[in-house]
């Protein structure tokens, strides 16, 4: 009997575990005038307490360094934070876009991207 117990007390607390998922939030980068990334909340409730940072760097001589941060409070469904990069340069570069919501694990993406003047072409993932 102790053995069926000990069993149906762990079944409950693995369906337990595997029921909680991260929230899910997505990035997105985009080119043309200036780098812009996009956070994007994949979640169907609201989220809340979420740092966010864009960062684009590299390029000749490593001369671009644009970086932008904040917190959101509240981020709704489906909802998008468009978070633009101004920028003037030259040559390859990183754009990445990190969210932390309240004591979760970090979510990070990065990809290449091209810098003419202040125009800015995705290369792909790195």
């Amino acid at each position: 009997m102790r053995k069926i117990v000990s069993v149906l007390v762990v079944i409950v607390l693995v369906l337990l575990v595997t029921s909680v998922t991260a929230a899910e939030i997505d990035i997105e980068f985009k080119g043309g005038i200036g780098a812009r990334v996009i956070f994007i909340n994949k979640e169907s409730s609201k989220l809340q307490n979420i740092d966010w940072s864009a960062d684009l760097n590299g390029g000749l001589f490593e001369l671009i360094h644009v970086s932008r941060g904040g917190a959101i409070d509240e981020f709704n469904p489906e909802e998008q934070l468009i978070i633009r990069l101004p920028v003037f340069g030259l040559g390859k570069a990183a754009l990445s876009g990190s969210a932390v919501i309240y004591e979760e694990t970090p979510i990070y993406s990065q990809t290449r991207v091209f810098v003419c003047g202040s125009f800015v072409i995705i290369l792909g993932e790195q």
